[in-house]
Formats: C-alpha cells, structure tokens, sequence
C-alpha cells in the first residue's frame, strides 16, 4: 500500500463530482475510497458497488445557480415536480405572442420545454402542430404520458438544443423558448464580460435554432434578460467576429433581430418577447450569407399573423 499522503493526492474533488453525481452514488464512492485500508489483506479493494439512483421525495434542494446547468439536478427535479411556470404564463404572454407566431397550421418547436404546461396551451389555442424538447428524459417521459390522450398530436422528444441533431434544416416555421436560453447563462459571471463556455453555448443554440428553420420562420424567446445584455447574443455576439453581421442580418445565424417588447412588471422583474427572422439560409457550418440587396420585406415571417 501507498502511504497515507499519496492516499490523500488520489482522492477525487468531492466538490467538484457533488454536482454531477447523485446523492446515492456520490456516497458509495466515498465509501469505495474509504475501504481501501480495510480490503482483504493483499491490497485489494472491494469492488465499487453504487445502488440504484432513488430520486428525493420532496422539492430538489437548489446549492447554486450552477445547478440549472446540471442535467442530474433536472432529471432529479422533475421526477418530483409535476410543474412549474418560468417567467411568464401562457396567458399573460399570449397578446404579445399573437403579434409574432405564425399561423396556426405552422410547425412550432418549443426548446427546453421542462413539465411548464406553455406547450399545451399553445396547443389547445390553437397550434396543433407542436414538438417540444428537453435534454431530461425524465420530464418528457412524464409530458408525453400526460398528454397521450388528451393530446395525442403532441410531439415530446429528449434532445440537446444547443444542437437540435434530431431535426433536419428547416424542420420548422417557428422555435419558442421561453427561459430556455436563460439557463445556459448560469454560469455566466459579470453579464458584461461573460464566460467562454456560456458564449460557446449561446452560440451553438443560435446556430441550432436557426438551422432548423424556414427562410422567413421565427425563433421567439420570452426571457428574463434584459435588451442590452440579450440582443447581443442573438446579433452574434458570441460568433466568430467575421461572420458577426453585417447590413442588420446577423450572417451568422442568418437573420434580423427586432426589438425587443417588455411586459409584465416593470422594474426588475420585467419579462421580455425578443423575434429572430431568417432571411437566408444558414449553410451546416452556422455561416449564413446575406443575399446582395436583402430588405426587411425578406425577413417577413412565414404565415406571420402581425
């Protein structure tokens, strides 16, 4: 056996592990390490033996706001939590969303949709073409079995935004996410000088979202965030400073930002409604070129109800 200091030099970051690994299992690996002194006798350590994953409970207990970013925390959460409302409800966003969804025929794709009950009533105002996404298998299981009869056109599947890989180009006429985005800004830092990985994500959601829709389609994000912290990751803030924009198009995603229209109480608890239209299409590298003499009359969204 080692002595006690190269022991200690071995041990895992227990911070560190805490976030991604469950209660149970973080517990039996302790546990592994800590048995070593008492193996069978020729330096052998018991095998590691972790039990099965058994979800809290009650309500998920929240040690920080990087826990948003931890898909354990949400698969924990939701297999506890049958729902919860971010920002804004349906009804209180429905007039400002009127404006901007196209018509109800369209394909809508609602990212990090979470067990928020805003995919339904989208549904049952009318949009009957939904699909929502989350990277938690767990809440979709529980959304599609409790929409299965009531909604049985619904469509639930697990899936990472920041990639879409699911879908083809131009898979839909309009994304929606409401306080999707703003859980990738967890670790964020200073918003005036944010991280490298929540620019790297931001980016890579523009570039998903904009792949998947329609010359003319929409991305609308209802988000905490106020303009001038927001709009600068969706005009391409965190693209590469050469495809950043250029004549209002944003090349990078290919599209046109409009401005952003607050509700809600004002103040600091404001929500705000932020539409992306594309313009041209976005080649699979995310560098969309903007057509020589493209107007505003291009970006108009496809069976745009405004």
């Amino acid at each position: 056996m080692s002595d006690s200091s190269s022991d200690d030099e071995a041990l895992p970051n227990w911070d560190a592990l805490s976030g991604d690994l469950g209660c149970a299992a973080l517990a039996a690996l302790k546990e592994h390490f800590a048995s070593k002194d008492t193996g069978d006798g020729e330096g052998h350590t018991p095998p590691l033996t972790v039990p099965p994953v058994a979800w809290a409970a009650g309500p998920v207990e929240v040690t920080s706001n990087l826990d948003y970013k931890h898909q354990t925390y949400w698969e924990q959460r939701f297999a506890v939590e049958d729902e919860y409302e971010w920002l804004a409800s349906f009804k209180q966003a429905e007039p400002h969303l009127s404006a901007v969804l196209p018509d109800k025929t369209a394909r809508l794709l609602v990212v990090g949709c979470g067990n928020s009950s805003f995919s339904e009533e989208l549904f049952d105002a009318g949009w009957v073409n939904v699909t929502s996404i989350d990277f938690s298998a767990v809440v979709i299981d529980r959304m599609r079995a409790k929409n299965v009869e009531a909604r049985p056109c619904m469509k639930w599947e697990v899936m990472d935004m920041r990639s879409l890989e699911g879908f083809g180009d131009g898979s839909f006429d309009c994304v929606v996410d409401k306080a999707a985005m703003d859980a990738l800004m967890c670790d964020e830092g200073s918003p005036w000088d944010p991280s490298e990985g929540t620019k790297r994500d931001a980016h890579l959601m523009c570039l998903a979202c904009a792949r998947v829709l329609v010359p003319g389609g929409r991305l609308v994000m209802i988000s905490f965030a106020q303009p001038h912290f927001r709009r600068r990751y969706l005009e391409g803030f965190a693209a590469p400073a050469e495809v950043a924009a250029a004549d209002g198009v944003v090349e990078a995603y290919g599209w046109r930002v409009t401005a952003a229209k607050g509700f809600g109480e004002p103040g600091c608890l404001e929500t705000f409604l932020y539409a992306c239209t594309v313009c041209d299409a976005v080649d699979p590298k995310g560098v969309g070129a903007a057509a020589e003499g493209s107007s505003e009359g291009s970006c108009a969204p496809s069976g745009g109800s405004d």
